[in-house]
């Protein structure tokens, strides 16, 4: 759930991990943010700090995935998962959070 006053978070939701190997790793972010994103992963996995890496994140299943590169901040290995943070690489996209628009 969405921290109480912060509308620019979202709720858990599908995301997937794409290395410059191309390996895709699948997981749900648990937070996306004008900044950055927090992903779990289930299984282990090895990331580099500063690794660069493609965020697709499906914010609803009835519309298309969104992706950006992002780069990698932390990892938290979990028994059998990982946690793990990413910062947007915003020389390569620009991030904008809009308010809803009200009904025309």
């Amino acid at each position: 759930m969405a921290p109480q006053g912060d509308d620019r978070r979202v709720d858990a939701m599908a995301a997937w991990i794409e290395r410059a190997d191309g390996t895709i790793l699948r997981g749900r972010a648990e937070t996306v943010s004008p900044r950055g994103a927090r992903v779990f992963l289930p299984g282990p996995h090895a990331f580099r700090p500063e690794e660069p890496v493609v965020l697709r994140v499906c914010f609803s299943p009835e519309r298309p995935t969104v992706a950006a590169s992002a780069v990698v901040r932390w990892v938290r290995q979990l028994a059998g998962a990982v946690d793990c943070g990413l910062d947007w690489d915003l020389s390569t996209v620009e991030l904008q959070i809009c308010p809803p628009q009200p009904p025309a």
